[in-house]
């Protein structure tokens, strides 16, 4: 990996990263892992060094707030795999973030570069992941109990890197749903479709993903969601299976119990490139 200080560019090449300035968190907006490799943010996984260190991470106003709980270990990060990589391309990544981190771009610490300035650019040539066909990227963290507030990360093509602008909200929210996606399905007793007594289902439009993706009832451990009775809203929770068609549509069908009217589920929509 080379390394190189540049000077930025007053042109904007479009970010590579999705959701680079931590605005989309559909998953939550606060945690707390004493495991690696667990989604955070929308797109961005967290990482342990060794002894698997406590970290917090939070949504914040101006991004990302990152702690690290536990004294033992050797930090830990935050990363992002990039789809479509060219193998041997230069790229530049810039990260505005409030102190010293260092740059992940394979195995923590072993090729991280150290910077210590609130904004730092650097000219890198990514490893590349055969088996996906991605590339990794990220920023480490290497202090405990500090607290680390990164504002915004960017990674694009080429030699220099050009100013940071920011996605609408509702395109980034878009590109996010491509990977990962949570939806409420509900149905009355109008919009319920029994197939036969004791038997109802419901339907959803969710964005249609990258990939066929797995499909999560998230309402409890069981798999199970709510069958509500007309006029008392009594809610019972009630075996039920969830599937996904090709143009994106989410079914639940709940077949037990002949005396509720409809249906409500949340539904988790997961096409990461690592699933977690």
């Amino acid at each position: 990996m080379s390394v190189k200080l540049l000077k930025q560019s007053a042109v904007s090449n479009p970010n590579l990263l999705i959701n680079g300035d931590f605005q989309v968190w559909q998953r939550g907006t606060a945690f707390n892992y004493n495991v690696s490799n667990k989604y955070c943010a929308d797109r961005w996984i967290l990482s342990h060094g060794a002894y698997y260190n406590a970290m917090k991470i939070d949504k914040h106003e101006k991004g990302m707030q990152v702690t690290l709980t536990t004294s033992s270990g050797s930090g830990g990060g935050i990363y992002q795999y990039v789809e479509n990589a060219v193998y041997g391309k230069t790229y530049t990544f810039s990260v505005c973030v409030n102190d010293k981190v260092y740059i992940l771009t394979g195995t923590p610490l072993s090729d991280g570069v150290e910077i210590s300035k609130s904004f730092t650019d650097f000219k890198i040539t990514l490893k590349w992941d055969n088996a996906n066909k991605c590339v990794r990227v990220g920023v480490w963290f290497n202090t405990i109990n500090k607290t680390y507030i990164v504002n915004w990360t960017k990674l694009e093509y080429g030699a220099l890197n050009t100013m940071y602008v920011p996605r609408f909200y509702s395109a980034e929210l878009e590109l996010c749903k491509l990977y990962y996606e949570l939806i409420f399905v509900m149905s009355s007793a109008n919009y319920a479709m029994p197939k036969t007594t004791g038997i109802l289902s419901a339907c959803a439009k969710a964005k249609v993903k990258r990939i066929k993706p797995a499909i999560t009832i998230r309402d409890d451990s069981a798999g199970k969601c709510s069958r509500y009775i007309a006029g008392n809203s009594t809610l019972n929770g009630e075996p039920c299976r969830a599937s996904y068609h090709d143009d994106g549509t989410i079914e639940v069908i709940s077949d037990s119990g002949s005396s509720a009217n409809g249906i409500l589920a949340n539904i988790e929509i997961n096409a990461e490139i690592y699933p977690s």
